[in-house]
């Protein structure tokens, strides 16, 4: 699907991912340049709007800005929270993670 949107992807858009297991990294890898990426991790409680939220923003997204718009975002269905991209894929997240 990267492929499809990736002419689309300037510096003024924002990506946010919920691909389970492609780090900021890699996404800033396939998108056009310096996309800015934000990196979501939400879980099922969502649903019924009890959810708790991860994000991660990635080296060209503006932490605040952009962190602003996720936890926005997410806010309608519980809570969120940003945490270091490698916390995505090690420790406790990944243990509690429905989408692996």
């Amino acid at each position: 699907m990267l492929e499809e949107v990736r002419p689309s992807l300037t510096p003024s858009k924002l990506l946010v991912s919920i691909a389970a297991g492609v780090s900021t990294r890699q996404l800033e890898e396939m998108s056009s340049g310096r996309t800015r990426v934000v990196r979501l991790m939400p879980n099922t409680p969502c649903v019924v709007g009890e959810g708790a939220s991860v994000y991660s923003p990635g080296r060209w997204a503006r932490p605040e800005e952009d962190g602003e718009v996720v936890r926005a975002l997410m806010s309608a269905v519980g809570e969120c929270h940003q945490v270091r991209d490698t916390e995505f894929t090690h420790g406790q997240i990944e243990k509690q993670s429905p989408v692996q």
